[in-house]
């Protein structure tokens, strides 16, 4: 269970995750395994809705790092749309 000042409660919504064209061809590019945890890993996480609470309601484009890979991403409505996955270099 979630306590502190920023997390009243546990997320009870979650976003609907749909991928890009590039998005996708980007994950045909992978060994089948990689591709299908990468893609089950990033629909999880966009799909709790990372943003900023203050951004609720706001239409824009986001990014966020998941493991090796930039994952670029945008909202409509409770629709993210995965736009991009590149390769980063380790930290």
């Amino acid at each position: 269970e979630a306590r502190a000042a920023y997390a009243q409660a546990a997320p009870s919504q979650t976003l609907e995750v749909l991928f890009s064209d590039g998005a996708e061809e980007f994950l045909r590019g992978l060994p089948i395994p990689e591709a299908d945890r990468l893609r089950a890993l990033v629909t999880k996480l966009i799909g709790l809705d990372p943003r900023p609470a203050y951004l609720d309601g706001e239409r824009r484009r986001f990014a966020m790092r998941v493991e090796a890979y930039q994952v670029n991403w945008s909202l409509a409505g409770r629709q993210a749309r995965i736009i991009g996955i590149e390769p980063q270099p380790p930290p």
